[in-house]
């Protein structure tokens, strides 16, 4: 069973507010028509995007005194969040750094949850204002969220949760690794996020939301629904035939409910509980500053530091200047696409979106390949078609827990010849 909603229908009111709500959204249609719901969680530039959205409704929805709906004041309440910890200025609809928000994976949950819940409501409060020209023009620059959105942040919250082993009565209570914001989590969101978690096979994560709104909910009704659906886990658990190490306890739930959660060696890494520079052979490794044996970089030498033997870790530095990376960005921005993870299909196991750029793109990507062609000693520059050496650079834009689980990349030949 998945859970949509938390907000309550707006109070039964008289038949002629009925028939005006009803014409006022069929207009809305219109005034509002290009704006496609669409994948924003998985980019963090589109987030951004969304924050300045989120920051000129809520500017303007606060100076409307009285509102028609309960929704839209539960939209003011959790802007307020934003606003408060953001310290937005109350007198500009224009905000050029929103890291604070973006930074926060709590405020970009409830930044979606606000908008896919809320917003038909908020745009009734604005148009009523004759704010419908500033409707019109603010979502048709704004890509809106949709329900999957809120369900990839849901599962984000889950998969920070779970790999860097954070409290959830702190998260709910908007602490993260004792940074606290103003946003707060209810029980229909701690469900929401157990029941994103099991609708993809992240049964450890699913299995320890639940337990905890067990535990703090008093509904007696709700209770027995909740371990209806932690019986339903506890089945697909035990019951699964390709057990994933991250998302699968290491005994049956049925026979077990009570179970340490799995410890991938990347969480302690994650955590810092383990470091990549661990072992014995830590003290043999050094620092360089070389030319890599190349007459281009003789007087331009680069620094790297060795992390790791067997195998073989490099750490470069300064390889790229802030000037190039801005560069590259900008370039990237525009043809961002969620990263797919094989054979056309997108999912949890990658979250992010992807550009690829081609080195005759820019001048700076034909010195930047030229410069790692001198570093490591592969042929990455482009060549002729059919003679082609490494690939476009790859640029990630990853989203609020973004990640891409441990994987090979095989390379099958096709034919004898290759």
């Amino acid at each position: 069973m998945r859970i949509e909603t938390d907000h309550q229908n707006p109070a039964s009111s008289a038949f002629p507010m009925k028939i005006k709500f009803a014409l006022l959204l069929w207009w809305l249609r219109f005034v509002a028509g290009r704006t496609v719901p669409g994948e924003i969680y998985s980019s963090l530039a589109h987030v951004h995007g969304l924050f300045i959205f989120d920051h000129r409704v809520g500017q303007t929805l606060l100076r409307i005194t009285t509102t028609t709906f309960p929704e839209s004041q539960r939209y003011k309440e959790m802007y307020n969040w934003a606003a408060t910890d953001a310290n937005y200025s109350s007198s500009s609809e224009e905000i050029q750094e929103t890291e604070v928000l973006t930074g926060n994976p709590l405020h970009i949950y409830a930044l979606m949850k606000r908008i896919l819940y809320y917003w038909y409501f908020v745009q009734y409060e604005l148009v009523s204002a004759g704010l419908s020209k500033e409707v019109q023009r603010w979502t048709n620059q704004t890509t809106l969220p949709s329900g999957k959105d809120l369900a990839g942040t849901a599962l984000a919250l889950a998969r920070l949760q779970q790999v860097y082993n954070l409290p959830i009565e702190e998260l709910v209570q908007g602490t993260i690794l004792m940074h606290q914001s103003s946003v707060r989590l209810t029980t229909f969101d701690c469900l929401k996020i157990a029941n994103e978690s099991h609708w993809v096979g992240n049964y450890v994560s699913a299995w320890q939301w639940y337990f905890y709104t067990l535990k703090i909910t008093g509904d007696l009704d709700l209770k027995q629904h909740i371990w209806d659906l932690m019986g339903k886990v506890a089945y697909d658990h035990d019951n699964q035939a390709y057990p994933v190490e991250e998302y699968s306890f290491p005994h049956p739930l049925s026979q077990y409910p009570v179970q340490e959660p799995p410890k991938p060696s990347y969480f302690n890494l994650c955590r810092g509980i383990q470091s990549i520079k661990d072992g014995e052979a830590y003290n043999r490794l050094k620092c360089h500053i070389s030319d890599r044996g190349s007459p281009y970089l003789r007087l331009q030498p680069v620094k790297y530091e060795e992390l790791h033997y067997e195998p073989i870790l490099y750490f470069y530095y300064d390889i790229l200047s802030s000037d190039q990376i801005q560069v590259i960005k900008d370039l990237a921005l525009d043809n961002l696409t969620r990263a797919n993870f094989i054979e056309g299909a997108n999912n949890e196991y990658r979250v992010t979106h992807t550009s690829w750029l081609k080195n005759k793109t820019h001048p700076i990507l034909e010195s930047l390949a030229k410069r790692m062609a001198y570093i490591t000693g592969l042929h990455i520059y482009e060549g002729p078609v059919g003679n082609m050496a490494g690939e476009d650079l790859q640029v990630q834009c990853y989203g609020v827990g973004g990640h891409y689980l441990l994987h090979y990349d095989p390379l099958y030949k096709t034919d004898s010849k290759e």
